[in-house]
């Protein structure tokens, strides 16, 4: 399994991480890849996550895991038009979205009929996104 996380692309990849992240408390990164100078002049932190920090988006999904709902809190750049959180399952299909607006704010998710599993949320405003993984019980 964890070859198929580490070495895989595509679907095979994204469901193992999540299998692993669910059933042992694994953390795999698929973050934008920086080489050591942009690294280093970055102060160590990626450079996708430091442009959606200069350009204010950020978005945190909680509790996680969760049973009954879960509380989007979200940060978005000013002046943006209409942002979208939208929810979708391990095969990659939409189950949902929402619009929100606003420099901030939150959008509570009611998942007491949602099948339980592990789920991906992205943030999308302005051309910039935000991803996350939340797991429902």
């Amino acid at each position: 399994m964890y070859n198929y996380a580490e070495n895989s692309t595509g679907g095979a990849r994204s469901t193992a991480q999540n299998i692993l992240t669910y059933a042992e408390n694994s953390h795999f990164c698929d973050c934008m890849h920086s080489d050591d100078s942009t690294n280093s002049k970055m102060g160590g932190t990626s450079l996708g996550n430091s442009l959606n920090r200069i350009y204010g988006l950020e978005i945190t999904a909680t509790p996680n895991p969760a049973r009954v709902y879960v509380a989007f809190n979200y940060q978005l750049p000013d002046n943006n038009p209409e942002s979208i959180i939208s929810i979708t399952d391990m095969a990659g299909k939409e189950i949902q979205h929402f619009a929100v607006s606003g420099n901030q704010g939150q959008y509570v998710w009611d998942i007491r009929n949602v099948k339980s599993g592990v789920y991906i949320y992205t943030l999308t405003s302005c051309g910039l996104q935000k991803t996350g993984k939340v797991v429902i019980n």
